[in-house]
């Protein structure tokens, strides 16, 4: 058994000395692919004593592998695992003394190294230090052409020293460090030349010949299902399938001799930038320089520093280092729901799987296929192939997954929206086998015919098809038979109770069609009509019982004998019920019942005249009411006024007087809408008596 160690993985941001050619390759051996655009890759191989081993990583796909990767060794342990940083040149060269465009040029190098330590060979040989090198042009032999060439100054013992760098032999730099540094950087180079890959190095430690693997999972295409089936002669009841998946490898490696896993399902997956290099902002502390001194100004406090908030962003940096389970558990799967035709959904839980290859009767038959084996669990579908492929690195090839009969039934569907007047020609399937069927393309071939390969009828659209359940899948128009659909309006049947103070308004809405359909003369039809599901209604005709009903639709059964010509009803229903006090209803509430749709009959609407009646008289009198209490708050608005007025002027003032004699009248005015009110109060209450004894008398 492999022991699963934990990953150190060590971003590089110098320049790994051993070559990528120096470490081994472990080739894939096991491939899971799911279609969810996952996909599970395992390496495995041997190893002797202390090794390296190397893979190759699209630079795409490096955050998956930080996430994912997980190695195993059965007795060694594991040293590291380097990989070469997001932007490794960039960090290498920030602390060079060049820059990367600086080592693109002889020139531009020696130049920025000015007083390095040279020593030059050539027509002489001189030791000192660089000064500068300086371009000039000079005339060639003929006298037609000029040339660059660069004139390079050194400070040596015996004075300055001027040479032509294109006449040297060599240029050594004395410093040790520094040319290791151009060394370095010149080897960063070459290792990233390839833009679009990073190399991920792992360095494994123990002794003698043991088994090593790797595992992880990355984004990869996903695999198409593809099936055929033979529409088989009209009085049979199964008709023959063959699935086929559609596979890619684009990870830029063969895949020899491959074990390979096919994953039906829809995993949560997520992607992080784990290869992104993050750092923590700091506030900056101003350098502190002893000088004059200016007092600041105090501006006052705003509270306490624990309740302010920071100014600046802090970006986090986690370290996610997650150990994961063993291989087999290193996809987490999660059901995909497909539906063709939209009216039914899938569960999550009980989608696809393939069963054994199946015995096939009839003149015309697939060549037999070896299927995957496949196993069905709560959230995943796996088909494991029994041999091992080899497929090279940008190829594709197609294998058989399943191949079976299965039970069908010949139907014809109408959806009004795909087609007004024809039906679409559609087979009913049953999956009848252990585990489900994938979503996928559906190619039919009719083996009736004088052609012993058959011929092509149309294409469909297969839902998943979950064990034990049925799907239609239409893959023609029907010409030959003709349907036409007719709305009624909707009928309105509104009626009004009243029983103890409580008015009853119940509507009941009828909604009519009428589906008139004709076989061709020759030929009988089994037609499933479509008729769209409305809120709040429930089918009245036909047969509720008979009825299948989809999240979005009905589906009526109709049986046609050749050139017959059949009518079908269906009526949809909806009762609606509204309950409310008659005492909260307005007059315009209930003098619009006088004048409504509700059937009522002529002593009822007089019933509502009256009750108007009676609630307009006490509609009025709440007016008159609002009118007093305006007039009373106008009156004490202009007694506040008067008061003010009052202790500004001189007592027994003429204008004094006259603000006094003012302010009697008005209390003298306040005492009569106190008076008036008082008996509007009164005749108030004894209206709304009368109203609420002669609702309650009502019962109809």
């Amino acid at each position: 058994m492999n022991k699963f160690i934990l990953i150190l993985i060590v971003f590089s941001v110098v320049c790994v000395s051993v070559q990528a050619g120096d470490a081994a390759v472990l080739p894939v051996k096991r491939v899971i692919l799911s279609t969810s655009g996952i996909a599970h890759f395992e390496h495995e191989g041997t190893v002797t004593d202390d090794a390296r081993i190397s893979l190759s990583v699209q630079f795409d796909q490096v955050d998956d592998l930080l996430k994912s990767l997980m190695v195993f060794d059965s007795s060694g342990q594991l040293g590291s695992v380097s990989l070469p940083g997001r932007a490794p040149l960039s960090q290498i060269f920030r602390d060079l003394p060049f820059s990367r465009h600086e080592i693109n040029s002889p020139v531009a190098l020696l130049n920025a190294l000015q007083g390095a330590d040279v020593t030059v060979t050539g027509p002489a040989q001189i030791s000192g230090k660089l000064i500068r090198l300086v371009p000039e042009t000079v005339a060639l032999d003929d006298g037609r052409q000029v040339m660059t060439r660069h004139r390079l100054t050194l400070s040596s013992e015996n004075g300055l020293k001027q040479t032509i760098l294109e006449d040297l032999n060599a240029l050594r730099f004395e410093d040790a460090k520094l040319r290791l540094q151009i060394d370095q950087a010149l080897t960063a180079i070459h290792q990233n030349a390839a833009r679009d890959s990073r190399v991920l190095t792992i360095d494994l430690q123990g002794d003698g010949i043991r088994n090593v693997a790797m595992a992880y999972v990355v984004e990869a295409p996903l695999w198409k299902a593809a099936y055929r089936l033979l529409l088989p002669a009209r009085d049979k009841q199964t008709s023959f399938m063959q699935g086929w998946a559609i596979i890619e490898n684009m990870t830029g490696q063969d895949w020899d001799d491959v074990a390979l896993t096919l994953v039906s399902g829809n995993p949560v997956t997520f992607r992080q930038s784990l290869y992104q290099s993050y750092y923590a902002r700091r506030p900056l502390m101003p350098v502190e320089v002893l000088g004059r001194v200016f007092p600041r100004s105090d501006t006052g406090s705003l509270g306490k520093a624990s309740s302010m908030a920071a100014d600046d962003e802090v970006a986090e940096l986690e370290d996610d280092q997650s150990i994961g389970q063993r291989k087999a558990n290193a996809m987490g799967k999660t059901e995909r729901v497909s539906n063709l035709d939209q009216t039914e959904e899938i569960v999550a839980g009980e989608m696809p799987a393939s069963v054994a290859s199946a015995p096939v009767d009839g003149s015309q038959q697939f060549p037999q296929a070896l299927a995957a084996v496949s196993e069905e669990a709560t959230t995943q579908v796996l088909f494991r192939f029994p041999d091992t492929f080899n497929l090279p690195a940008g190829h594709s090839m197609m294998l058989p997954f399943v191949s079976r009969e299965l039970p069908i039934e010949r139907v014809w569907l109408y959806q009004s929206e795909t087609h007004a007047v024809h039906p679409l020609a559609a087979l009913r399937i049953k999956n009848d086998g252990e585990t489900g069927l994938p979503p996928g393309i559906l190619t039919l071939f009719d083996e009736n015919s004088s052609n012993d390969t058959g011929y092509f009828v149309g294409d469909a659209k297969l839902p998943g098809l979950p064990k034990g359940e049925e799907r239609l899948v239409s893959f023609a128009l029907d010409t030959r038979t003709l349907i036409d659909k007719e709305d009624k309006s909707t009928i309105h049947q509104d009626t009004v109770t009243i029983s103890g103070g409580v008015l009853t308004a119940i509507t009941k809405q009828r909604s009519k069609s009428r589906y008139t359909v004709k076989a061709p003369a020759e030929e009988g039809r089994m037609v499933i009509v479509e008729h769209p599901r409305q809120h709040q209604y429930e089918l009245v005709q036909p047969d509720p019982d008979n009825v299948e009903i989809t999240n979005t639709h009905y589906r009526i059964r109709m049986s046609v004998q050749p050139g017959e010509r059949k009518i079908m009803n269906l009526v949809l229903k909806r009762d609606r019920k509204q309950s409310m006090q008659i005492m909260d209803l307005s007059y315009q509430q209930l003098h619009a019942y006088t004048k409504s749709t509700y059937r009522l009959d002529q002593p009822t609407r007089g019933l509502f005249e009256e009750m108007a009646r009676m609630r307009l008289t006490v509609d009025k009198i709440d007016t008159e009411l609002r009118q007093l209490d305006d007039n009373r708050e106008s009156i004490f608005n202009d007694q506040q006024r008067l008061r003010e007025n009052l202790r500004a002027v001189p007592n027994n003032s003429d204008i004094g007087r006259r603000y006094l004699e003012r302010l009697n009248n008005q209390e003298d005015k306040i005492e009569e809408i106190a008076t008036r009110r008082a008996k509007l109060e009164v005749r108030k209450n004894a209206q709304l008596e009368k109203l609420k004894g002669f609702i309650a008398d009502i019962n109809i």
